[in-house]
C-alpha cells in the first residue's frame, strides 16, 4: 500500500506538531505518532498527557492520494527521517507495521508498532458548554499577552493556565482570557463571535503549555479556530484550513474572583513614555539585581517618573523620564523592575495609562485602543 505526499506540506505537518509532543515522555506510549491515510489524506496524531489529568492529541492533516494505511512510529525517528528528504515522499506500509520511506534517491525502513497501542482517541460528547470562532491571528495575540502573566514552572495550579470565561456585556457574549502568577494579572477581550454558551459553566481552565504550543503555530491570519468546551475536562480545537485539530485535558483547580483584584477606582493615572522608561529601567536593573537590590524600582510619579534602585553593596542609580500627569495626586510605591519592564514592552507602539491609589495598591496599566488590562503588585518600600 503506497501513497504518496508532497514534502513541503508533510515537513510543515511535522513542525506543527512539534510543540504538542512530550519532550521527555514518561511512557513509550507517549513517543508515538499515528500515521493514517484516507479519503485523500495523511493524519498525523500525536499524544500528549502534561496538559492535565489524561492524554490530549493534536492532528495534522496533508492532502494525499486515495490510499488507505494506518500505522505508528516514533515521532522523534520520523521527524529526522522527513527532515533529511528534499522531494516528494513515498510511503509503503508492511504487514509487521514497518513503514516505509522513499524520497529521491533516499530510501529508509522505519521499526513501527500496531496503531491498536496508540492511546484511544477521545469519543464524540453531547456536554458541549460552549463554542466559539476566533481569528487565529486575534485569538494567539491575546493569549501572548496574558500567557506573559503565567508561571509555567507551576503544575495543576491556576497559575499554571489561562481562564477562558465567557462573559456578558452591553447585551453580548464575549471571551476573556485571564492570565496570573500570584505577583501578576494581565486581562484582555478577544474578538470570538460565539456560537452558544451555556449558563451552568462558562469558566474553564486551559494549560499553559498548550497556550505556548498553540501560539508557536505561525498561521495565516485569516485562519479561523474553533473552540468547544465540553464538560469541566476537555476543550476541543479545530483549524479546518490548516488541516489542524485537537483535544485539550483542562485543569481542574479553583481559580480566584479575579476581577477583585483589578483596581477599576484608581486615584490617580499618568500617560507614560514608553520607549523612555524601558529604557531607564534598563539601566537602573543593573543595581536593581544586583545580589542585594530586591529587584526592585522606586516610582515617584508627578508631572515625571523619578525611578531609583538601591544595592547595600553596590551602591544607587535614578533615573527620571518625563510622563502626563492626567488626573489625581502624586503616587509614589515599588515595583519589581522586570515586571514593570515586561508589562510597558508589551504595549509594542501603543500608549499606556499607569494608575495607581496607595504605595500598597495595585498598579494598573491600560493600554491604548485595547481591552488589555496589566495588573503588577506593589513591592513594600524601604523605610
Amino acid at each position: 500500500m503506497k501513497t504518496y505526499t508532497d514534502i513541503n506540506e508533510i515537513k510543515t505537518a511535522i513542525k506543527r506538531l512539534k510543540g504538542f509532543t512530550e519532550s521527555r515522555p514518561k511512557l513509550p506510549v507517549l513517543e508515538l505518532v499515528w500515521l493514517e491515510a484516507s479519503d485523500g489524506k495523511l493524519r498525523l496524531t500525536v499524544p500528549n498527557n502534561q496538559y492535565g489529568k489524561v492524554v490530549s492529541f493534536t492532528t495534522a492533516s496533508v492532502l494525499t492520494n486515495f490510499v488507505h494505511f494506518s500505522v505508528c512510529v516514533k515521532y522523534a525517528d520520523l521527524k529526522k527521517i522527513i527532515d533529511k528528504c528534499r522531494s516528494d515522499v513515498e510511503f509503503d506500509v508492511k504487514d509487521n507495521n514497518t513503514l516505509m520511506i522513499k524520497s529521491g534517491r533516499l530510501e529508509f525502513t522505519l521499526n513501527g508498532k500496531d496503531p491498536d497501542h496508540f492511546p484511544a482517541l477521545p469519543a464524540l460528547r453531547d456536554d458541549r458548554e460552549a463554542s466559539s470562532a476566533i481569528s487565529y491571528n486575534d485569538l494567539q495575540a491575546e493569549l501572548a499577552f496574558v500567557h506573559a502573566a503565567t508561571d509555567e514552572s507551576t503544575h495543576n495550579n491556576y497559575t499554571s493556565g489561562v481562564l477562558f470565561h465567557f462573559t456578558d456585556a452591553a447585551g453580548s457574549t464575549r471571551l476573556r482570557l485571564i492570565g496570573t502568577d500570584g505577583r501578576r494579572l494581565h486581562s484582555t477581550f478577544t474578538e470570538s463571535r460565539c456560537h452558544s454558551v451555556g449558563q451552568d459553566r462558562r469558566q474553564w481552565l486551559v494549560p499553559v503549555q498548550w497556550v505556548k504550543a498553540f501560539n508557536g503555530l505561525k498561521l495565516p491570519d485569516n485562519d479561523d479556530v474553533y473552540v468547544e468546551f465540553y464538560g469541566d475536562d476537555m476543550l476541543m480545537w479545530r483549524i479546518p484550513t490548516s488541516g489542524l485539530s485537537g483535544t485539550v485535558s483542562l485543569l481542574d483547580c479553583l481559580y480566584p474572583e479575579y476581577p477583585k483584584v483589578i483596581p477599576d477606582d484608581c486615584t490617580s493615572r499618568f500617560r507614560l513614555d514608553v520607549p523612555g522608561t524601558i529604557e531607564t529601567l534598563n539601566a537602573l536593573s543593573v543595581v536593581a539585581k544586583h545580589k542585594d537590590g530586591r529587584h526592585m524600582v522606586v516610582v515617584n510619579a508627578n508631572g515625571r517618573l523619578d525611578l531609583s534602585a538601591r544595592s547595600e553593596s553596590m551602591g544607587n542609580a535614578s533615573g527620571m523620564v518625563e510622563c502626563s500627569h492626567l488626573d489625581g495626586p502624586d503616587a509614589a510605591f515599588a515595583l519589581n523592575v522586570d515586571y514593570f519592564t515586561e508589562t510597558l514592552k508589551l504595549a509594542g507602539k501603543r500608549e499606556v495609562v499607569m494608575a495607581n491609589s496607595g504605595s500598597l495598591e495595585p498598579v494598573r496599566f491600560d493600554y491604548q485602543d485595547t481591552d488589555r488590562v496589566a495588573v503588577v503588585m506593589p513591592v513594600r518600600m524601604p523605610e
